[in-house]
């Protein structure tokens, strides 16, 4: 579970009455869904937007190595490709 919450004038006394029902099973699905997360510009140094640039372009590309963990050639099924930014990006595409 992944959730933002903004308090840009940092108010106090702001709260978050939402809730979230998590239903679970002890008996395991055959397939798992993983995050990864491999160009994140926050935590990687490599990858800096430049302060006072108009527009800046920053273009990435991942190789990837499917296997299963006997270390054999697997399929990788792609749920999701998420831009993510914050107050740092005005345009993603």
């Amino acid at each position: 579970v992944n959730v933002h919450y903004d308090n840009q004038e940092e108010e106090i006394g702001r709260f978050s009455n939402d809730g979230i029902r998590l239903f679970y099973t002890p008996t395991l699905r055959p397939d798992t869904i993983n995050f990864h997360s491999v160009a994140q510009v926050s935590t990687n140094l490599a990858m800096q937007v430049p302060p006072r640039k108009d527009r800046f372009f920053l273009t990435r590309s991942c190789n990837l190595t499917v296997t299963d963990p006997d270390g054999q050639p697997a399929v990788l099924n792609l749920l999701d490709v998420g831009y993510h930014a914050h107050l740092l990006g005005v345009e993603m595409w």
